[in-house]
């Protein structure tokens, strides 16, 4: 299996904040329920996550990510998007740790954390 020198994997890793970031409007975290329903859209900051280090990116949490009247559902997948709506990174709900699944309807949803690591 091919590696990356750990400068491929910062371009890599700010490539994804940089996509996320496109467009005039900011980007979103996305849970979504099954058949692609949105339970719960929460708006990142701009810039979406910060400089890369050792291909790791963190989320910029100031402020937290919140969606204050969550469609609701049983969470399923998620996508970051651009402000286009394009996922730029998608993933089963298994690579979140959820603290109430199924989200209720009408619920304030917070997005505390999020990493991406490029692959080695």
């Amino acid at each position: 299996m091919p590696t990356h020198d750990t400068s491929i994997r910062d371009k890599f890793a700010n490539q994804v904040t940089a996509d996320i970031d496109a467009g005039a409007g900011v980007g979103n975290f996305v849970l979504y329920a099954a058949g692609s329903v949105e339970a719960a859209t929460c708006a990142f900051s701009k810039p979406s996550f910060g400089a890369s280090s050792a291909g790791v990116i963190t989320m910029d949490n100031t402020p937290v990510p919140t969606d204050s009247d969550a469609t609701g559902g049983t969470v399923t997948d998620y996508a970051w998007e651009d402000s286009n709506g394009l996922a730029i990174v998608s993933g089963p709900e298994t690579e979140l740790t959820i603290s109430v699944n199924p989200v209720p309807a009408a619920s304030i949803v917070e997005i505390t954390s999020a990493t991406y690591t490029a692959s080695p």
